[in-house]
This record gives C-alpha cells, structure tokens and sequence, in this order.
C-alpha cells in the first residue's frame, strides 16, 4: 500500500471490521477463531437491514444480523477499497507538501489556520454553490473541513490524477490535470480554513465559469425494489455510469444522512456511502458499534447462532430438531412483526413458507459444498504425503548418489593401487628373469669349475686344488643367497595375488549393493508414479462432482426465481381478495 495514505484511515476500518464480526458473534473468541472462508465469502458485500433479497440469503443469521445497517465488512472488501482510497489522498496531495514521515492528514492539520472561519462554527458545502453554516468548535471545524475535502477527492479525483513525484521521470503519457477543477479544490481548501503554498499556486488557475456539477434539493436513493448494485460490484472502483451519477451526491449533507430505508435491493450510492463512513466514520463517532441497533437498544442478542455457517463451543451440540424448527419459528415471528400494520401477513406467510424451502435446498447445497472442501483438504493432506514422500526419496537418492560416487572414488583408488602392484609384479618378474639369468652364468661358471676341477685332479696340483676348494666354497655362498632371494620373491608374488583377490571381492561387493539401492529406488519411484495417478483420478472425480454442484446450484437459482414469481402471485391473489374484502 501507498506508505502516504493515512493510517488514521485505515486503523478506523480495520477497527469497523473487527468491530462488526465482533459484535455478530457477541465478543466470544473462541467462535470468531472458527469463522472460515466460506463464512466471510457468504456474508460479504451483502446489506442485510437495506435489502431484503440478501437478507432473505442470510435468514438463518437474521436474529443478530438484521440490525446492521451497512455494507458486510471483509478484508478483501478493505483491500478493494483501499484503491479508492489511495486515489482519493492522490488527489488532495495536490494541496500540500508531505514530509517523509508525514500522513496526509497529519500534513492537512499543520497547513489548517482557520483563514475565512468564524469562531464558533463551521461551513458545510450542500453543493457546488450553496454553503450552510453549523456551530462547531475548532477541532470540530478542523474534521469537517478535511472530510469535505476528501468529499471532493470523492467527486473530481478523476480529473485530479496523482501529482508527479521523483528525479528522472519516464517519458511515458500521463493522466492530464484539469486546471479548473485544481482551482475548485484549491478555494475549497482556502474557504475551509486551510493555507500553503501549494494552495496559493492551484488558485493562479482560471476558474470555472459555471460550476461542474449540482445536486439541487434531490436526496439520492439508498435502496431500489428494480435492478440493484451486484454483490461483486460492491467493492473497489465503481463502473462509470454509476459514478458519474452517483458522485453528485457526495457531500457531507448525503453521506451522514441517517434516515432508514429498505428495499429488496441497495443502489450504488449506498455502496459508496458505506466506504466512505468505513474509512471516516462520523463526525461524531470513532466507534462503528452504532451501526448495531435493536429495538430494545441492546447491542446483542442471547438467542444469536451461526447454523449451519459458524458454531459456537457454547451451543448445546445435541441440540434436537424440535429446537431448530423454533428458531425457524421465532425469526419469521421477528419478519412478521416488522411488517404488521402493512396489510401483508398473508403474503408473507406464503413468502415465509418458500424462503424455508429455499433455505433448506441451500442448506443441502452449502452441506454438498462442505463435504467438497473436506474432500479437497483430504486430497490437499494427501497431495503433502505425496511431496514429502518425493522429497524423501529425492534425499535418498541424494544419499544413494553419494555412496555411488565414494564407491567410484574407492574403484578409482583400488585401481590405481592394482595398477602400482601390477608395475611391482612386473618389477619382480624382470627381478626373477635377471636372477634366472645369474643362475644361469652362475651353472655355466660351475661347470666350468667342475671341468678346471678335473683338469687340476688329473695333473694333481695342490695348491690349483685348493684354489678350486675356495672357489667353489665361494659359490656355494652365493648359490646359497640366490636361492634365499628367490624364495623371498615368490613369496612376495604369493601376496601381491592375495590383496588382488581380496580387492576383487570388494569391488564386488560394493557393486551388488549399489545395484540393490538402484532397484530398491526404482520401486519406490513407480510406486511415486502410482500415487500421482491415484491422485489425478480422485481430482477429476473431484471435477465431475463440483459440475453436479454447480448443476444444482443452477437448479436451485430457477427454482428460487420459480418461488418468486409464485410469491408475487401469491401477494396479488391476497390484494384481490383484500379489495373484494
């Protein structure tokens, strides 16, 4: 929201909301905590005590209900009409230069002087050329000032579009200021006691040569018995037609009128009306309780329920149908005292007979609707399991693609270590061949020895003899350590075959259990696959039974619109027979 629209403002409806559904369920908490969608959906845009065709919806409420005069509040009405109130400050912007930690209104105050006031009362715009003259203290004067200004806004925002602000503006269009209408606003503003700069510049435009608008001596109508304001036109910005119509009447002197009227439906005025005092209030009030009225006086009322929208912790569940028909009893006794003395009781009694049949097939159709919203929360509940069973499984497959790549990581390590024992065993293999080689030239050396033996023994020399003796003791040494390292590399040979076998049997191993998680993943991914089919055939079950809903619902309008016709008749038989009377 514009951070420069007026808290005041928006505390004061938000306070009217809460105050409303407050005062309908009698301060109980415990029941307002148990107000639903559903409920607030039924409830809003619909004026009870001003029309009797949404009163009618409403019956089963009526006992509490019937008193509230306004516009149903809600938050998404607040929000809506919260636009209308963003373009209406945008207007009166015009008028004064806002701090960064200014409010319209609290800049609207520091600018206030009472210039051209008198002291001990205040001017009321009637229209666009006609003033009238209240007693009124200085704050007094101050609020009906600024009301009437945002009164304007009400009337010309259109023409006075929101003031260009900020460096390095686009160049883009933008909405045209109407001069004339400024200067208007501007000695409004001047007349009412108000006075800056921005106010002194607006009044340098050329004034109007005839006033714009004016509203005579004519009231405009808050309820109609033809086409009234739709339920889903009765929020936001309103359809021009209606505007321009409607805004001719916005003036104080209109929109805190009290008088009461009803009718089977509301105008648009009425709708404008009630925004206006959601957000202002009276001048008078700051607490929206007024709008609750009975003919006791009394703001609440110890027979009040919510059935079949809202129940209570403090009604008895077991309550019998006997008591429910006796509800049923004394709120059309509450509709036939409120029209005794009109001549109308026996159209009514016929009226009453088929607003209960009406009302029990949208008790049926609300009872359908309840059971769809229950099934969607099942399939809602179920959807979550869904999303959290996938997450699950997407964690565990985050988890499984870990382990797969740590066993990546052991295989690539395994196979580095079998490739470093393979260059050693080749290593041996070369060791083993050039020990073979040795012994080899070691047998050839030794036969020699044997034959340089036999040559020395045949020509019998001592001392070549013992030459030989050392010789051939020498290389039964080496004979000696060539066999000790021969058997120390088989042995090493031996190993280096043990360890392949083992890290073989590993690497098995790990495979088999990777292929395990892969398959056990696949089964709980089809099994993923089979609830979201599961799913997608319940939604569209689901579809199919929200098309009979609405098939009914069309059903029950034309029989509802069938009930009408045959109450109309009914009321003209009864004036028939009234005047044959």
């Amino acid at each position: 929201m514009n951070a420069l629209i007026d808290c005041q403002e928006i505390v004061h409806y938000l306070h009217y909301t809460k105050q409303f559904w407050s005062d309908l369920l009698q301060q109980d908490k415990t029941a307002m905590a148990k107000v639903d969608q559903a409920t607030v959906e039924a409830l809003q845009f619909t004026a009870p005590w001003a029309s009797t065709l949404d009163a009618k919806i409403l019956r089963k409420i009526w006992i509490r209900l019937q008193s509230f005069k306004g516009l149903v509040p809600s938050l998404f009405e607040f929000f809506e009409n919260a636009k209308c109130l963003e373009a209406w400050a945008d207007c009166l912007k015009w008028l004064v230069c806002i701090g960064p930690r200014e409010t319209l209104s609290t800049a609207m105050n520091k600018i206030y002087t009472g210039i051209n006031q008198s002291v001990d009362s205040a001017l009321i715009q009637e229209n666009e050329t006609t003033f009238k003259s209240v007693p009124a203290g200085s704050a007094r004067r101050l609020d009906l000032g600024y009301r009437q200004l945002c009164a304007f806004a009400m009337r010309y925002h259109c023409e006075v579009p929101k003031k260009p602000s900020g460096k390095d503006l686009l160049a883009k269009p933008r909405a045209i200021l109407d001069t004339t209408t400024s200067r208007e606003m501007a000695d409004l503003a001047n007349c009412l006691g108000f006075e800056s700069s921005e106010i002194t510049a607006l009044k340098q435009f050329p004034k109007s040569a005839d006033p714009t608008m004016a509203s005579g001596n004519e009231r405009p109508a808050l309820v109609t018995d033809g086409p009234e304001e739709p339920r889903k036109d009765r929020c936001g910005t309103p359809h021009v037609q209606n505007y321009e119509e409607d805004r001719r009447f916005l003036y104080l002197t209109h929109l805190h009128d009290d008088r009461d009227e009803q009718s089977e439906g509301i105008t648009s005025y009425f709708r404008l009306r009630s925004t206006y005092l959601k957000f202002y209030g009276k001048p008078d009030d700051s607490n929206p309780q007024h709008y609750f009225t009975t003919a006791t006086g009394e703001l609440s009322s110890p027979t009040f329920r919510l059935t079949g929208l809202v129940n209570s912790p403090r009604e008895d569940q077991t309550r019998g149908a006997e008591h429910m028909e006796v509800d049923e009893e004394q709120t059309e006794d509450t509709m036939m005292q409120d029209r005794e003395g009109e001549g109308q009781t026996l159209p009514f009694q016929a009226e009453g007979a088929l607003a209960q049949e009406a009302t029990m097939k949208q008790h049926n159709f609300l009872s359908n609707a309840g059971v769809l919203e229950k099934k969607e929360y099942e399939q809602e509940q179920h959807w979550q399991k869904l999303v959290g069973d996938a997450n699950a499984l997407k964690e565990e497959e985050q988890g499984l693609e870990q382990k797969r790549q740590k066993l990546l990581s052991d295989a690539s390590t395994l196979e580095k270590e079998e490739q470093e024992q393979e260059l050693h065993r080749q290593q041996l293999i070369v060791n083993a061949g050039t020990i073979r080689e040795q012994g080899q030239e070691q047998e050839q050396r030794q036969h020699e020895l044997l034959s340089h033996t036999n040559v020395l023994a045949k020509q019998g020399q001592e001392q070549s003899e013992q030459k030989l003796v050392r010789h051939a003791s020498a290389f039964y040494e080496q004979d000696q350590d060539q066999g000790q390292q021969q058997q120390r590399l088989l042995s090493d040979v031996s190993t280096l075959e043990n360890q392949e076998q083992e890290s073989q049997q590993k690497l098995a191993g790990n495979a088999g259990t990777l292929r395990e998680q892969k398959q056990e993943q696949e089964r709980q991914r089809q099994k993923l696959l089979s609830d979201m089919s599961t799913l997608e055939q319940k939604e569209q079950e689901q579809e199919q039974y929200r098309q009979k809903l609405a098939k009914d619902a069309i059903a029950l309008g034309e029989q509802e619109q069938e009930q009408e016709r045959g109450r109309q008749k009914l009321i003209s038989d009864a004036s028939a027979l009234k005047e044959r009377g």
